[in-house]
């Protein structure tokens, strides 16, 4: 039996071999986009929160989404982030004087911020640096030694 020989060459990914190719020298394989953090705002009427303590959706003709958190007893908001990290979280509220209020981040120990404004139909903010981690948060507002402001939005970016 006479013939030519065979000769053999690697596989190098050829289709339904299961190898991958190796990537041609002075080349680096692409690795995947890392995952962008989205920011978030929720309102604080929204129905999937939880208003406890006397806390009431009210209409509001200068918030975001046309309505407010009133008679603030305790409300918590549930957002959802993609990515975890250290977030600005910026709270619209409203008010007509100074008033605290305490947040809490998944049940943590609560900061105290004061709040103050002239009117309450002029839209407020105040921010404060926190861990978020990805997933479900729930950030909740309360003040358990006085009144507290009107909770509009909140944006964690």
């Amino acid at each position: 039996m006479g013939g030519a020989p065979t000769i053999a060459t690697p596989d190098r990914g050829t289709p339904g071999s299961g190898r991958v190719a190796p990537s041609p020298p002075g080349t680096t394989p692409k690795a995947n986009p890392p995952v962008r953090f989205t920011p978030v705002t929720v309102q604080a009427e929204n129905p999937a929160n939880t208003l406890s303590e006397g806390a009431l959706p009210v209409s509001c003709d200068t918030c975001d989404g046309g309505a407010r958190v009133r008679y603030l007893g305790r409300v918590t908001v549930y957002l959802d982030t993609n990515v975890a990290g250290t977030r600005t979280v910026t709270v619209t509220y409203e008010i007509d004087g100074n008033r605290r209020v305490k947040v809490a981040i998944n049940n943590a120990a609560p900061s105290t911020f004061s709040t103050s404004g002239t009117d309450w139909k002029q839209p407020k903010t105040f921010s404060f640096v926190a861990p978020i981690p990805a997933g479900r948060t729930a950030i909740t507002f309360y003040n358990d030694e006085g009144d507290c402001p009107d909770i509009d939005k909140v944006t964690v970016s």
